[in-house]
């Protein structure tokens, strides 16, 4: 790029320097939806109950368990029983939290085009797509 092109794209009237302006404006959205998304991971919890109500487990994000509720009900039936119903709630309440977690990521991606491919603002540029 030689100098008379470099001082085309200071010009504040030149379509390159508006493609750039409208690029960092986009990157700021996408910073902001980010980091939304990550503060709503961040706080992200599911609960799911066994199928008999005894019950009640609730993870984070990550499927990690953050509390579990038993119900009066739950000392009249047997430890392997318990057992069993905390394991069924507990992967019940991950599938919810994994579930919300992929819709919350799917919202973050692009719209094809949002972006102006890189030759179209930098003249010269390689082109990606």
């Amino acid at each position: 790029m030689d100098s008379a092109e470099r001082v085309d794209l200071r010009s504040p009237t030149d379509p390159a320097r508006e493609q750039i302006d409208q690029v960092v404006g986009a990157l700021g959205e996408q910073q902001a939806r980010l980091a939304d998304i990550y503060q709503r991971l961040h706080t992200l919890r599911c609960t799911a109950e066994s199928a008999d109500g005894l019950v009640e487990v609730t993870v984070d994000a990550s499927g990690v368990l953050t509390d579990v509720r038993f119900g009066a009900d739950a000392r009249r039936i047997s430890l392997e029983q318990l057992g069993t119903a905390v394991a069924a709630a507990g992967r019940e309440a991950s599938k919810r939290a994994q579930a919300r977690t992929w819709e919350l990521m799917a919202s973050f991606t692009p719209t094809p085009g949002q972006l102006p491919s890189p030759a179209a603002v930098v003249p010269g540029a390689p082109s990606f797509g």
